[in-house]
């Protein structure tokens, strides 16, 4: 266990850092096409292209960062009516279906890497299959976070601590 949270802390640390750089490059060439365009007369006809695709890549990362924290926006109606045990049944059943649907998104991802590698990006010319690979990373990643949380004591004891507060409030 203790080696998979330390691949899941690496793994969070390394997109971080990709978001951070994400963010940059975004508001850089935003500035450089808004410059082009206003002072130069010309746009960069690239960077529309790759603002979106930075923009995508900070989604698919972004997500997979949130899934390290329990970060993901949850209705949690039916779980505070559940008992604790009932809220950690359900927790681990929500984190199973999670799990399933991004092995799912793993292989299909792979599967549309075959497809896009004939393709280019029209301004750029970049292979497709570069953005397409976003998918099968960012799941992969989300997949090493979500095991960790599933299989890690610290994401149960919420539910403990949670229980405990309520009966000191009432």
């Amino acid at each position: 266990m203790k080696i998979l949270r330390r691949i899941s802390d690496v793994l969070d640390s390394i997109t971080k850092v990709i978001i951070a750089v994400l963010l940059i490059v975004m508001t850089v060439v935003f500035f450089a096409q808004v410059v082009a365009r206003f002072v130069f007369n010309s746009g960069l006809y690239w960077s529309e292209e790759l603002v979106r695709y930075s923009g995508i890549a900070l989604i698919f990362f972004a997500a997979a960062s949130l899934f390290k924290a329990n970060d993901h926006v949850a209705i949690t109606v039916v779980e505070e009516m559940l008992p604790r045990a009932g809220r950690k049944i359900q927790y681990a059943l929500l984190a199973l279906i999670n799990i399933l649907y991004m092995a799912l998104v793993l292989v299909i991802g792979i599967q549309i890497l075959e497809v896009a590698g004939y393709q280019q990006s029209p301004n750029m010319q970049l292979p497709m299959n570069v953005v397409y690979l976003l998918f099968p990373i960012s799941m992969a990643i989300s997949l090493v976070h979500a095991v960790t949380n599933l299989l890690s004591r610290e994401t149960y004891r919420k539910y403990d601590t949670q229980d405990k507060n309520q009966e000191v409030a009432k």
